[in-house]
């Protein structure tokens, strides 16, 4: 009897070991590219363009000799400067990226370029003109919110208007060819990102949804050469551990308005939810779609932009995103889907509506929630996801019942 609980606790011992160096390899890949983003912020060796959404090309600013960074309000403390122009009605994305800029915490960027995603993000650009707040550059980048023929004929106009803005600004010139060299080095990075995606959806477990959201945070303000490298790192990491957690963790699809707080991920995967797919901004969305090879790479960046898996600001487009999730539920890569919104996102909340509807519908679990992006409600979240996830264990335990 003692020979056998040896045995036993020695696989288990071998198991956490595992585990162990598992997570030691993700930690020392999330520190170094932590590592990276710091000192390219302190020791610039290119000039910094700043941006708010993933519907910027970043291939035209790295053309132009820009290093692309996100805008994001990490570590932001509090929204108190940027209440001063924003309502409390606004969602809390804008108000503290708008509070980090009124501190002065992007005095570093050589240029913003702006963008009507929503209505809230759309108002920055007229607060922080009025604001007259660093830096001097400020550029308004107009995406279509529809996707026509006639969408791709304007975004491309839209293209060549933020080129030459850059160009006789900065007194730079965006050639065809480096553009085009551009386009390759994205295109490798979008690619290491959906192979990582793949592993992901068919190996759950392989990396945690908090760990990649981290990695994302970082890999969009750092020069995209680093990216790939990590990114690499990544990819390896996740094809040498083969991790099903089918069996322990319910299997999810996140749709999310805009996610930046990675321990409010963490509070979904605590209580036995893997996220094995999603739609939101620094994730499937950020990467989808390869760019076709045209001999105009304005028109090559338009369609990719315009026709990758979109977000609600596209209009007349839902059916295309449920399309998205419901090919992974046909599949029975998830058993269900948890949909966020910030609060005051009106886009989000359509969203909501339209998902919790075609749920219904199909008899799909949903889960819907309404948060701000950084918030003390961890306790009342975390309360609803463990009933989600008990909800889905009955249905699992049910439906194996039934096939018996």
């Amino acid at each position: 009897m003692k020979k056998r609980r040896y045995k036993v606790d020695a696989e288990l011992l071998k198991k956490s070991n595992i585990a162990m160096n598992h997570n030691n390899e993700i930690t020392t890949i999330i520190t170094k590219a932590r590592s990276i983003a710091e000192h390219t912020q302190k020791h610039k060796t290119n000039p910094i363009m700043g941006f708010f959404c993933s519907y910027i090309p970043e291939e035209i600013l790295y053309a132009a000799g820009f290093m692309p960074y996100r805008l994001n309000a990490l570590n932001s403390t509090g929204t108190t400067q940027g209440d001063i122009y924003y309502s409390h009605l606004n969602c809390t994305y804008a108000r503290h990226c708008f509070d980090k800029a009124m501190q002065g915490k992007f005095n570093f960027l050589d240029g913003i370029i702006f963008i009507n995603a929503c209505d809230h993000l759309r108002r920055m650009y007229d607060n922080w003109r009025d604001a007259d707040i660093q830096p001097a550059f400020r550029h308004m980048f107009f995406v279509p919110h529809v996707m026509t023929n006639a969408s791709i004929i304007y975004f491309i106009k839209e293209l060549h208007k933020l080129s030459h803005a850059i160009e006789s600004n900065f007194h730079c010139t965006i050639t065809d060819q480096k553009l085009i060299e551009a386009i390759v080095l994205y295109q490798e990075k979008r690619t290491l990102l959906q192979k990582i995606y793949h592993e992901r959806l068919h190996s759950p477990g392989c990396i945690n949804a908090s760990d990649m959201l981290t990695i994302m945070l970082m890999i969009t303000i750092i020069p995209v050469h680093k990216a790939i490298e990590i990114l690499h790192q990544i990819l390896n990491y996740v094809k040498k551990f083969n991790t099903n957690m089918s069996d322990k963790h319910r299997q999810i699809f996140l749709a999310s308005s805009c996610i930046e707080d990675v321990d409010h991920v963490k509070t979904i995967e605590s209580c036995g939810i893997t996220i094995v797919t999603d739609n939101y901004c620094l994730g499937y969305h950020y990467f989808d779609n390869i760019i076709s090879k045209q001999s105009d790479p304005y028109q090559s960046l338009a369609e990719r932009y315009l026709t990758r898996v979109s977000c609600p600001r596209m209009m007349k487009d839902f059916p295309r995103r449920w399309a998205f999730f419901i090919d992974k539920w046909n599949q029975g890569l998830v058993e269900g889907i948890i949909v966020e919104r910030l609060k005051f996102c009106d886009l989000w909340g359509a969203e909501m509506f339209m998902f919790r509807n075609e749920c219904q519908i199909n008899q799909i679990p949903i889960l819907c929630i309404e948060r701000e992006l950084y918030a003390d409600d961890s306790g009342q979240i975390k309360t609803r996801v463990q009933a989600f996830e008990e909800y889905l264990r009955n249905v699992r335990k049910i439906n194996d019942y039934i096939k018996k």
